[in-house]
């Protein structure tokens, strides 16, 4: 799969925590839709994966992303070729 700059943000962003649509598009300054069309494909990819949980505080149940073994590897090969 070729990363596309918006991709590697979200990897990098969700290393370090898991994380929802919503907050991503926040930290990244970005349109929610737009993340959820990144996440689809990377999710699809087997680099990240989403599992509905409930937010601290909040009432409403949403999917939360994580990295997988293989995105963290693929985060790491980018990182190193750039």
């Amino acid at each position: 799969m070729n990363l596309k700059n918006t991709d590697i943000a979200i990897l990098s962003l969700i290393d370090v925590k898991r994380s929802h649509p919503s907050k991503i598009a926040r930290d990244l300054g970005k349109d929610r839709r737009t993340i959820h069309r990144h996440l689809t494909p990377l999710e699809a990819e087997g680099l990240v994966e989403g599992q509905y949980s409930q937010d601290k505080g909040r009432p409403m149940i949403m999917k939360q992303y994580s990295l997988t073994s293989k995105g963290r590897q693929a985060l790491k090969t980018v990182k190193q070729t750039r």
